[in-house]
């Protein structure tokens, strides 16, 4: 007859097994998203600018060569009200960003892009950076004419994106290790336990 103690044990290591084998499938099932947010002046700081807000979202870090969740805002401050009433379309354009997923134009990648509505002041897009980096340049477009360059660091302007180096994501995958290592030690500790419980 097998004992309370046992019948636990049991259920724990089936448990762990099963753990593991995800841990091994999908390294990021436990891990959370990073989120970051920074904020950016559009036009001159001394009279009424519009604020550029971004909110940065991956899964566990933001680094190079995987994807970024990007959603754009702009307040609609004075002195850019005035795109927002004339724009059929308003873009932001990341030059050391490319689109995610990635599509050649003309031989190259296309940069990260932001399609804003004129509407809402509002975008999103899925962007990727390939080198780990601090970047700050964006370009904003109203009808495809360029109406902003924004190429900080200044002092007044924070750094917009910090991308972390490649080896950063590396290390959160290495929970694929931890996975096998799991089911291996619950494999051989299951084979221990069945044999020396009587059923």
């Amino acid at each position: 007859m097998i004992s309370i103690f046992e019948f636990e044990a049991l259920v724990f290591l089936w448990v762990s097994f099963i753990l593991g084998f995800l841990m091994t499938i999908h390294p990021y099932l436990f891990i959370p998203t990073q989120t970051v947010q920074k904020f950016s002046l559009w036009g001159d700081p001394s009279k009424q600018p519009g604020l550029v807000t971004f909110t940065m979202k991956s899964k566990g870090a933001l680094t190079a060569n995987y994807p970024i969740d990007l959603e754009v805002e702009i307040s609609k401050a004075r002195d850019v009200k005035q795109y927002f009433q004339v724009a059929k379309k308003m873009e932001i354009i990341i030059p050391d960003s490319y689109e995610y997923p990635m599509s050649k134009n003309g031989g190259r990648f296309s940069a990260g892009k932001v399609s804003i509505s004129p509407t809402t002041g509002m975008g999103k897009a899925r962007i990727l950076f390939p080198y780990a980096g601090a970047f700050s340049t964006y370009h904003i477009f109203v009808d495809d004419k360029p109406v902003w360059a924004a190429n900080f660091p200044k002092q007044s302007e924070p750094t917009i994106f910090v991308i972390e180096n490649y080896g950063v994501r590396l290390q959160i995958e290495n929970s694929r290790n931890l996975g096998v290592a799991i089911m291996s030690l619950s494999i051989a500790a299951l084979g221990l336990l069945l044999g020396i419980v009587e059923w």
